[in-house]
């Protein structure tokens, strides 16, 4: 995923991550509308940004969240650890 971010950061002209900015290879996340505003350039920061975006779509169910990210739901719950991200109360 961290390849995917960085994809799209390096691809998008301006602050706004678009679903054009992302590779084929995301393949349905693609297809899902989303638009990502980034706050500064940090890789880490568009990770937890998207990752918090997904979780938001899909209403805070990991599987279908990893799922949309096209990573394990492991995976999900490490970045979230990983990057301070908790479902809000």
């Amino acid at each position: 995923m961290a390849n995917t971010i960085e994809h799209a950061v390096v691809f998008c002209q301006g602050s706004k991550i678009l679903p054009g900015h992302l590779p084929e290879s995301v393949g349905n996340a693609a297809d899902q509308n989303f638009n990502l505003t980034l706050k500064n350039s940090s890789l880490a920061a568009a990770e937890a940004a998207l990752i918090r975006e997904v979780l938001e779509q899909k209403g805070w169910h990991l599987s279908h969240a990893a799922e949309a990210l096209g990573i394990a739901r492991g995976t999900l719950y490490s970045k979230m650890e990983k990057l301070g991200i908790r479902k809000p109360a």
